[in-house]
């Protein structure tokens, strides 16, 4: 299974889509969504809105784009832009995966209104064997799995209220307090 794009918000990000047209696919959580492909492998989900704008910025299959997940004020904008957008041309230039990715770690990034250069990522961690790995204490998985669940609850409700014209979006003290009353309610034997 190909890797699924997630957008951070206020962290724009450079890709090249396989194809010209997304296919539209249905969520069971967030309803309606348009699936891409990447040319570097890779698939993203998009309400049908952001879409449109791809669409209507005349990107087209193995053109380098901009994609961001913007915070303004206290709502949520989708920004789409060719590389070029600036200069008024459009790229026929047809990157290779490594190119695109390779982009992602130079592309200027913008937090609170400070630009900042993102520095290049670090070589993974291999991870030890299993035989060598220390246990995980089960109360810390539990602890784990709450915040995993707090973080996809808000992501989804983030994706909902964009389908139903409306902007919301979690601080990480958000995050926080949902994760303990998922933990708590899940320590009492209740689900969240």
């Amino acid at each position: 299974m190909s890797e699924t794009i997630k957008f951070e918000t206020n962290m724009p990000q450079v890709l090249a889509l396989a194809f010209t047209e997304g296919k539209p696919v249905e969520s069971q959580f967030t309803g309606s969504q348009v699936m891409f492909s990447t040319v570097d492998g890779r698939r993203m989900y998009l309400a049908p809105f952001v879409a449109e704008k791809i669409r209507a910025a005349g990107i087209s299959a193995r053109m380098p784009f901009e994609i961001c997940k913007k915070q303004v004020g206290r709502s949520i904008e989708w920004q789409v832009r060719t590389q070029n957008a600036a200069a008024g041309a459009v790229s026929e230039a047809t990157p290779t995966a490594a190119q695109v990715r390779s982009l992602n770690q130079t592309v200027p990034k913008e937090y609170n209104g400070y630009r900042d250069e993102v520095m290049p990522k670090s070589p993974p961690v291999p991870m030890a064997s299993p035989a060598a790995a220390t246990p995980v204490p089960r109360t810390s998985t539990k602890l784990m799995g709450a915040l995993a669940a707090a973080i996809d609850a808000a992501m989804e409700a983030e994706v909902y209220c964009a389908r139903h014209g409306r902007e919301i979006s979690f601080t990480s003290e958000d995050i926080r307090a949902l994760a303990i009353t998922v933990y708590i309610s899940n320590c009492k034997g209740g689900g969240a």
